[in-house]
C-alpha cells in the first residue's frame, strides 16, 4: 500500500477511536483496531500508545481487541518478537482485570501463540508481574500451555503453579492457582500427571 494511502487509513482508524460517539460502536471500534494491526509493523508506535491508555473501561476493551486481533502468521519473526516484548511490558504492569484485557494477553501467549518462548515468558511473568492481574493472566496462559505440554513440561509447569498456590502474595492469585491444580479452569488437573501427583503430596 502506498505510504500516503496507509497514513490515510491510519488517520481514519484513529479518528474512530478518538470520537466519543463512534468508539462506542463495537463493530467500528473493532474494525479500527484491526486496521491498525493490519498496518504493522509501521503502526507499532500507535499500538503501544493505545496499550498505555488505561483511563477508562473503553480502553481496556480496546486492549482486549488488540490482543484478539494479533495473528502470529501475519507477522515476520522480528515483528513477532516485538509483539512479545509489548505483551510482556503490558502484563508486567497490568494492574486491572478490566475488560478481560490482561486475561486475553495471557490467553494469547499460552494458546494461539504458544511455543517454548511464550511459555518461558509466562513462567517469568507468573512471578515478576507487579500486580495480581498480571500474575493471574500468566497463570491463565500456563493453564492453556498445559493442554499441549509433554509430561516433563507438565511436571515443570505444575510445580510452578504449586509454588504460586502456596507463596504468591495475593490471596486471589493463590486461590486461582489452587483451582488450576484441580483442573478448574482451562487446563488439566494435577492428577492427570500420575508420577507428579504421587511425588507432590497435597
Amino acid at each position: 500500500m502506498p505510504e500516503n494511502r496507509q497514513q490515510e487509513v491510519l488517520r481514519f482508524a484513529l479518528s474512530v477511536l478518538q470520537d466519543p460517539a463512534l468508539k462506542k460502536k463495537e463493530e467500528l471500534r473493532n474494525g479500527a483496531v484491526r486496521l491498525i494491526i493490519a498496518l504493522l509493523p509501521d503502526t507499532f508506535p500507535v499500538l503501544e500508545e493505545l496499550l498505555t491508555d488505561c483511563s477508562s473501561q473503553f480502553w481496556y476493551r480496546t486492549h482486549f481487541m488488540i490482543f484478539a486481533a494479533l495473528d502470529r502468521g501475519d507477522l515476520k519473526r522480528n515483528d513477532q518478537m516485538h509483539v512479545l516484548r509489548v505483551i510482556h511490558s503490558y502484563l508486567i504492569h497490568a494492574s486491572s482485570d478490566a475488560g478481560a484485557a490482561a486475561w486475553k494477553a495471557g490467553d494469547l501467549l499460552g494458546d494461539e501463540w504458544r511455543d517454548q518462548e511464550t511459555v518461558r515468558l509466562l513462567e517469568e511473568l507468573l512471578f515478576s508481574a507487579r500486580y495480581a492481574a498480571g500474575r493471574k493472566a500468566a497463570l491463565h496462559g500456563i493453564e492453556h500451555a498445559l493442554t499441549k505440554a509433554t509430561p516433563s513440561e507438565s511436571r515443570h509447569l505444575f510445580a510452578l503453579i504449586r509454588k504460586t498456590a502456596s507463596q504468591d502474595r495475593s490471596a486471589e492469585v493463590r486461590r486461582k492457582a489452587q483451582l488450576a491444580l484441580q483442573g478448574v479452569g482451562c487446563g488439566p488437573p494435577l492428577s492427570s500427571i500420575p508420577r507428579m501427583a504421587a511425588s507432590c503430596p497435597s
